[in-house]
C-alpha cells in the first residue's frame, strides 16, 4: 500500500469525483491489505478511516432520517384516509338517517294497515254461520257458542271443502223457484247471524258479508256485559 494510492483516492472521496461507498471501499481494501491501520501509518491511512469513519456515521444518520420520513409519510398517510373517511361518513350521515327514518316510518304504517286488514278481515269460508254479529243481550255468549257449535257441524258435512257445488250437494240444498233456499242443512236459524249462509229461506249463494267481529269471550258483572276477545 502507498500514499500515493491512498491520496489518490482521498482526492477523488472529497471531491466528490466518483462514488462514495466505491472509494471507501478501496480503501478499506488497501488497508486490510497492508494489515489493517496501526499506530505509526502516514497521514493518508489515518485520513482515510477518519473519511470512512465520518461516511459510515453520515450513512446510518440518512438510513433513520429516511427511516423516520417514512414513517411520518405514512402516518401522514393514514391521517389523510381517516379524515377522508370522515368526511365522507358526515357527508352520508343525514341522507342515510332520512332513509332509516322513510323505512322505519313505512314499515310502521305497513304494520298498523296489516294490524287493521286482520281486524277487518272478511271470511270468505263456506258454510258460515256469521257467528261473531249474533247479539242476544245477557245471552250473547252463550249464543255465539251454540251458532258456532252448529257451523262446526255443518264443516263436518261438507268435508271441508270450499267448493260451492260440493258443499251445496254434501249439505242436499234445494231451492224454490224464487231462488230461496227450501230445504238442507242449515245453520241454526235461531243463533245465526245476518250474514250466514246456508239458511232456510236465505239465498242459493253466499251473500256479501261484513268484516268479523271479534268474538265473545267472557261476561262480566250482574248485567253479564260480553267482553270481546283479542
Amino acid at each position: 500500500m502507498s500514499d500515493s494510492e491512498i491520496r489518490d483516492l482521498l482526492r477523488q472521496f472529497f471531491s466528490r469525483t466518483g462514488n462514495p461507498g466505491v472509494i471507501l471501499i478501496k480503501l478499506g481494501a488497501l488497508i486490510t491489505r497492508a494489515g489493517g491501520w496501526r499506530p505509526g501509518m502516514g497521514v493518508p491511512a489515518r485520513i482515510a478511516f477518519q473519511a470512512m469513519a465520518r461516511y459510515a456515521r453520515f450513512q446510518v444518520m440518512a438510513t433513520a432520517r429516511a427511516a423516520e420520513a417514512l414513517r411520518l409519510a405514512r402516518a401522514a398517510r393514514f391521517l389523510s384516509a381517516v379524515s377522508r373517511l370522515r368526511s365522507i361518513y358526515l357527508a352520508t350521515l343525514p341522507p342515510a338517517a332520512f332513509l332509516l327514518f322513510i323505512v322505519g316510518i313505512g314499515l310502521l304504517t305497513y304494520m298498523r294497515s296489516a294490524s287493521a286488514g286482520d281486524a277487518k278481515q272478511v271470511s270468505q269460508r263456506i258454510p258460515y254461520c256469521d257467528c261473531t254479529h249474533v247479539t242476544a243481550g245477557l245471552l250473547t255468549k252463550e249464543y255465539q257458542n251454540q251458532c258456532r257449535g252448529s257451523e262446526a257441524a255443518l264443516f263436518v258435512l261438507t268435508g271441508g271443502s270450499q267448493d260451492i257445488d260440493v258443499v251445496r250437494k254434501k249439505l242436499s240444498l234445494q231451492s224454490r223457484e224464487n231462488g230461496r233456499l227450501a230445504s238442507g242443512q242449515f245453520c241454526d236459524s235461531v243463533v245465526a247471524g245476518p250474514d250466514a249462509w246456508p239458511v232456510a229461506e236465505g239465498p242459493v249463494s253466499p251473500p256479501p258479508r261484513q268484516p268479523e267481529a271479534k268474538p265473545c269471550m267472557k261476561v262480566t258483572g250482574l248485567t253479564r256485559d260480553c267482553v270481546e276477545g283479542e
